[in-house]
């Protein structure tokens, strides 16, 4: 019980498997829309899922995992960061569905802010504000309107949205929007983006299980993994003395100046 250790650094797609943003089997929605030829429902989670029969597959687990994890995007021309790479460390919920709550349940929000996808909540705001502002409050017609929208690639598709990398950051958790051009460019595809998660895009966590001992509430929980992300941003910090490039909140910023009084 407690903590099990950070697990070795993997392709991205050796935890989670990258489906088709439009027409993989999932639940029904009332979105729909055309997407490299494909017709069909926008996908669960984005089209993201955990690799089936793994720890972090909500569908098949128990308690998928929480805890800390670590996204590096390598391979980047002219990072201006210490590091050299594009990171971002993050800590789980411990509340929400099994398929919100844990680790996964936030990487998939990622993986959507990287790709420059659109929340659910994203997609009519954009189409009243900037499209069919004669549809504003017609949901109906409003959904027909997309559904007949034929977006030749993913790039098409952001540019109807007009974000790309420049995906919403209003969550505060991930500096996203500042991902250069040159991710978004390699980005235009279902086959690029597999691909690029394929060989630029590194993860790895660390998973909480607490023992009876230490009480097993979600408060509990998400104060340890808490402390844990605290602890990896120092950590961080100490090795390349700044916060990951792709952080926005400094969970160390209450430390400044303690070091001059301690000495």
């Amino acid at each position: 019980m407690g903590w099990v250790g950070w697990k070795e650094w993997r392709p991205f797609t050796e935890y989670f498997q990258i489906n088709p943003y439009v027409g993989h089997p999932g639940k029904p929605t009332q979105w729909k829309t055309t997407l490299e030829g494909t017709f069909g429902d926008l996908s669960q989670d984005h089209g993201l899922a955990p690799l089936p029969e793994t720890a972090l597959d909500f569908k098949t687990v128990t308690a998928p995992p929480k805890g800390v994890y670590f996204i590096r995007i390598h391979g980047v021309e002219n990072c201006k960061h210490p590091s050299g790479f594009y990171d971002y460390i993050g800590l789980s919920s411990a509340k929400g569905t099994s398929q919100q709550a844990g680790i996964y349940g936030r990487v998939a929000d990622h993986y959507r802010k990287i790709v420059g996808l659109p929340g659910r909540g994203d997609i009519k705001k954009v189409i009243w504000d900037r499209h069919r502002p004669d549809l504003r409050g017609n949901r109906e017609d409003t959904h027909e309107y997309f559904k007949d929208q034929k977006f030749e690639n993913y790039e098409s598709l952001r540019e109807f949205f007009n974000k790309g990398a420049k995906t919403s950051d209003s969550s505060g958790d991930g500096n996203w929007s500042a991902l250069p051009e040159e991710v978004m460019n390699k980005l235009t595809t279902l086959v690029s983006i597999r691909e690029f998660f394929q060989k630029n895009v590194r993860f790895s966590y660390n998973a909480y299980t607490p023992s009876k001992k230490s009480g097993s509430g979600n408060d509990r929980v998400q104060e340890e993994v808490a402390k844990a992300e605290g602890l990896a941003l120092a950590a961080y910090i100490e090795g390349h003395g700044e916060i990951p490039f792709l952080n926005v909140r400094n969970e160390l910023a209450s430390l400044e100046g303690l070091d001059k009084i301690l000495g």
